[in-house]
């Protein structure tokens, strides 16, 4: 059962909890007609809050191979379809907030990595008025890339 979509959390003689993510997003009503056929299956048992599936089984007589085959199929044909449906929108809009923060993020780096060398050269040249802006604008660019990270800083 290593070919599962989905994780085995535990097995026991007769019996089997499979959890994934895609059990959140299936229909049980079909999930469980198509799994019913299998042999030795006894009852079924699907919680989508946690995407965990319950089967107790007959060991002698269950039939594993048929078991995955039906399982996979059934998560491909329903769950893929009904996440990217669902999932589109939110993927879409995650997928802006990280661009538009991966494009601060290299204004940032890009603007303390010329405002460190030009505070620097006004320091050895003593230009202190040089000196004195591009340290402003470094701590500036500095603060601004510390509050947008702060809760990976803080871990």
């Amino acid at each position: 059962m290593e070919h599962l979509h989905g994780t085995i959390t535990s097995r026991t003689e007769g019996r089997l909890r499979i959890r994934s993510g895609s059990l959140k997003l299936v229909d049980g009503a079909e999930l469980f007609e198509a799994l019913k056929q299998v042999r030795g299956v006894e009852n079924l048992k699907l919680n989508k809050i946690t995407g965990s599936l319950l089967v107790n089984f007959e060991p002698a007589i269950f039939d594993v191979a048929r078991f995955e085959e039906i399982l996979n199929s059934t998560f491909e044909s329903q769950a893929v379809s009904e996440e990217t449906k669902s999932s589109t929108k939110a993927k879409s809009a995650k997928h802006q907030k990280l661009s538009s923060y991966r494009a601060m993020r290299k204004v940032e780096n890009q603007t303390m990595a010329l405002a460190g060398p030009l505070c620097l050269l006004g320091l050895s040249l003593k230009l202190w008025k040089l000196h004195s802006w591009a340290g402003w604008i470094f701590t500036a660019a500095a603060a601004a890339h510390t509050l947008r990270y702060k809760k990976q800083l803080l871990r």
